[in-house]
């Protein structure tokens, strides 16, 4: 696989609201600015997290945390799935006083306080995510290497 090469990036800055869902604040942000190629760090709290940890054949075992966290770091990527849908693909590591949790950024993870998100967009690149037979997930295509870009 070859990479996708992007040009010049595009910041975004937003702040999530107390008790938002950080996937769905993530994707509706990249929804309202067309965002189709970038990562993305966050940090802020969280009073609900749920992560999954990959267990193979498209399956994530899932766990729920219902306490005050510091999001410590969580990052990835945006892309659109085939159908057109934007696809946040994120890990967060959380915790409080020596308790630290990881994982794939599941559904259901509530903002506590604040989130501050920081999205690096590729302009006039798009990343497209894809069903893979093998592992059962939607993975990320890389292929052309390189995206022609007129002007």
């Amino acid at each position: 696989m070859s990479p996708i090469v992007g040009l010049s990036p595009r910041l975004i800055f937003h702040r999530l609201k107390e008790g938002s869902d950080i996937l769905e604040e993530i994707k509706r942000v990249a929804e309202s600015h067309n965002v189709r190629a970038a990562t993305f760090s966050l940090i802020g709290g969280v009073d609900r997290l749920v992560v999954g940890v990959y267990r193979g054949g498209g399956q994530y075992e899932t766990r729920v945390f219902e306490e005050f966290m510091e999001v410590v770091s969580c990052t990835g990527t945006i892309s659109r799935k085939l159908s057109g849908e934007v696809a946040v693909h994120a890990h967060i590591a959380a915790g409080n006083w020596g308790k630290v949790v990881v994982g794939h950024l599941m559904p259901g993870s509530r903002v506590r306080g604040t989130g501050e998100l920081v999205i690096v967009e590729a302009e006039r690149a798009e990343l497209v995510r894809a069903p893979d037979p093998e592992t059962g997930l939607e993975l990320l295509q890389t292929d052309p290497a390189v995206l022609e870009v007129e002007g």
